[in-house]
């Protein structure tokens, strides 16, 4: 077997020994019967049976320390008593066990019992240490202070290693449940993206297909009511139609290529801003509608995604007072500011009500104003100030404030 399988033999091990505590567990028990072993007292069979009652006892609490770390300890106390009442000496099993003992009340068991547990060791090292019989602890008694200060020393160290351990693995804990929360926040945050897009893609289709198809309706009628009288006219109006349903099928079939790209929402690329509303007023123009388009300021100035916004709400704003005020002129005015853009699209209300009219409400009004408010800008729709005109107005700052 070479290097590297032996190293991968030995990750493997060392990492299923880690994920798997009770295998730790087991040989720790392992471990003390035979520390056990090697330092059974030498005493009468009645003795030695007590003493691996002891041992065995003590390392089957050993075992479940992880898993009943309260019944464990309260076990591991009773054969510790055990063993002062069946055995007359003090050997270096009973000193290992009392500093695992310590060692885990600092690790398992939490509160008032931590300290209740760990106070009994010292109390009861010390009762031992400085019983007045020899035969507990064959050695002279102006020394046993001394040996219960090392004592003391061991149970001390043990003690603060296994609250370490317990601060480093509350650390630990603490360091996993923010990446857990981290995590589940980025993914909430994915969503909230993706939701955004969509509602961001929806509201392009619906601008483009209301913008195109009302259009397109408007020219198929004019064609029609012209076709005998004026054929150059009804063709212009035919040709109008075949470049808005052109332009409609490319920006539907880029939609569509956002929707099948991995790409995050924010690689989203605009693809129309402030430099083609004048072709786009000029469709409407061509098809007989009274329109008036005036810009004040550098259209190329302001950033790519708050020249989208203003042409989306120009579009969908035209199509409305089209559609719900056939024949009224309509007014654009676009004024480029030093930090944001004004927009205002007013239209007087139809003379008379035509079987065209709606209601002025729906999603594109509620789709506009979501688009100004995402970059922080303002927005306003309804009656101006002329008793028989409707206005939107908008303003889109080019950073929020």
């Amino acid at each position: 077997m070479g290097t590297h399988a032996w190293d991968r033999l030995i990750d493997g091990f060392l990492t299923g020994i880690v994920q798997r505590p009770i295998v730790l567990d087991i040989a720790l028990a392992l471990v003390a019967a035979g520390i056990g072993l090697v330092g059974q007292p030498s005493a009468a069979a009645g003795t030695q049976a007590g003493y691996w009652i002891v041992v065995v006892g003590s390392c089957a609490a050993l075992v479940a320390r992880r898993s009943a770390p309260l019944a464990a300890m309260t076990a591991l106390a009773a054969m510790l008593v055990l063993h002062i009442v069946v055995v007359a000496e003090v050997g270096v099993f009973a000193a290992a066990i009392c500093m695992v003992a310590a060692h885990t009340t600092q690790t398992q068991l939490a509160g008032l019992w931590r300290w209740s547990f760990v106070g009994l060791l010292y109390a009861g090292t010390a009762g031992v240490l400085l019983y007045p019989s020899d035969q507990v602890v064959p050695v002279d008694p102006a020394s046993r202070p001394q040996l219960l200060a090392l004592s003391w020393a061991l149970l001390t160290v043990a003690a603060l290693g296994g609250a370490l351990r317990r601060r480093r693995q509350a650390g630990i804990d603490l360091i996993r449940e923010r990446a857990a929360f981290l995590e589940t926040q980025r993914h909430a945050e994915r969503r909230l993206a993706a939701a955004e897009e969509r509602a961001g893609i929806a509201r392009d289709l619906h601008d483009i297909l209301g913008h195109s198809l009302n259009t397109i309706t408007v020219q198929a009628e004019g064609a029609r009511s012209v076709i005998r009288s004026d054929p150059d006219v009804a063709d212009q109006a035919m040709a109008t139609i075949g470049r808005l349903s052109r332009d409609a099928v490319d920006e539907i079939r880029g939609l569509l290529d956002v929707l099948r790209a991995d790409a995050d929402a924010s690689d989203r690329r605009p693809t129309l801003t402030l430099d083609d509303l004048p072709q786009l007023t000029e469709a409407y123009r061509l098809s007989g509608v009274g329109l008036r388009f005036t810009i004040d300021g550098d259209p190329r100035e302001p950033p790519a995604l708050i020249g989208q916004t203003a042409y989306r709400i120009a579009q969908e704003s035209i199509t409305n007072a089209t559609r719900h005020a056939p024949g009224a002129p309509i007014a654009v005015t676009v004024v480029v500011r030093r930090r944001h853009v004004e927009l205002s699209i007013s239209n007087e209300f139809p003379r008379k009500p035509t079987h065209n009219a709606r209601s002025l409400g729906g999603h594109g009004l509620v789709g506009m104003e979501e688009r100004v408010h995402a970059l922080g800008g303002t927005f306003s729709a309804g009656p101006s100030h002329a008793p028989d005109a409707w206005r939107v107005a908008a303003v889109l700052p080019w950073r929020r404030s």
